[in-house]
């Protein structure tokens, strides 16, 4: 997947879920905020409300995703891993408008890469990521596609 791809998608899309877990997940939501507000998307993800009543006591990953592609048009995951409950989830999704944001390529979805070596670094001589490091990049990737779609980013 390519960034210009993702812009084209986000541009067609109407409504655009968003969801990742621990951290990702305040990006997620962050995202879906300010893609509501600067693009005019109708824009979701998941809270620990919304969580807790879709999942109950078990996992809620799968369950929520599939709730998502009823009512998106795009859903765009977000993971430190290829192997984890949202590609898990995104990948047995029967849908073609389905993205994952992740530091390496997924065999069967379609993947943002965030590369090590271009992100915003702490400590750019060791060869490993830190999650939070993963999670600006993500968000700062969210707005460059705003940007790319378009809006114009309020400043200070």
């Amino acid at each position: 997947m390519t960034f210009s791809n993702l812009v084209k998608q986000i541009q067609q899309a109407n409504s655009i879920a968003i969801v990742g877990n621990g951290g990702n997940m305040a990006v997620a939501e962050h995202a879906a905020s300010d893609l509501s507000r600067y693009l005019g998307k109708f824009c979701f993800a998941p809270t620990a409300v919304h969580l807790s009543a879709v999942g109950g006591d078990n996992g809620w990953h799968q369950k929520w995703i599939d709730y998502a592609a009823l009512n998106a048009d795009l859903i765009i995951g977000i993971t430190t891993r290829i192997n984890s409950p949202i590609s898990n989830a995104l990948e047995v999704l029967d849908s073609t408008n389905r993205v994952l944001i992740a530091p390496e390529e997924h065999p069967n979805v379609p993947t943002l890469v965030i590369q090590k070596n271009t992100c915003h670094r702490l400590d750019p001589t060791t060869n490993s990521l830190t999650f939070h490091e993963f999670e600006v990049e993500v968000l700062w990737q969210f707005y460059m596609l705003f940007r790319e779609c378009g809006a114009e980013l309020k400043t200070i």
